[in-house]
């Protein structure tokens, strides 16, 4: 379980040395910070080929390419930080930073994909792990 504490340092660190890059924070730690009762293991974020390579480079960690996609694994202070590039497109909106909306946390403004976008992501991943999430995140999308 992510403490407050460590998340706060987390936003803190990637708000500051992003500020020139496209990036939106996505996964269950979003469902969550938009109202979805989930437990997150790890931080998630969603980037372009371009603040894939630029991540890299502040955070001195190698990108990899073992699903199809360009992505790269850190930690800090043992929360897994994944970031995974925009390619190929078709599982997340082309024009992701269109489907961001802001939540304030840790007084930090943190990028997160609208809960709408997430809904469609996960209809279409369709993974027998996320039925739950699906389906929470349904009730939201569909109830507004």
């Amino acid at each position: 379980m992510m403490d407050d504490v460590v998340l706060a340092k987390i936003f803190k660190t990637i708000t500051e040395k992003l500020q020139h890059i496209n990036y939106v924070l996505i996964g269950t730690l979003n469902l969550k910070f938009q109202g979805i009762h989930t437990e997150p293991s790890d931080v998630d974020f969603l980037t372009d080929k371009e603040g894939i390579l630029a991540v890299a480079e502040i955070f001195n960690t190698p990108i990899i390419n073992k699903h199809g996609y360009l992505e790269l694994v850190f930690c800090v202070d043992d929360v897994e930080i994944n970031f995974a590039s925009d390619e190929p497109k078709g599982l997340r909106p082309h024009d992701f930073m269109k489907h961001v909306v802001t939540v304030n946390k840790y007084d930090v403004p943190i990028p997160c994909m609208s809960l709408q976008s997430e809904y469609e992501t996960y209809k279409k991943m369709n993974r027998e792990k996320d039925r739950k999430k699906l389906l929470m995140l349904k009730e939201v999308v569909k109830g507004k």
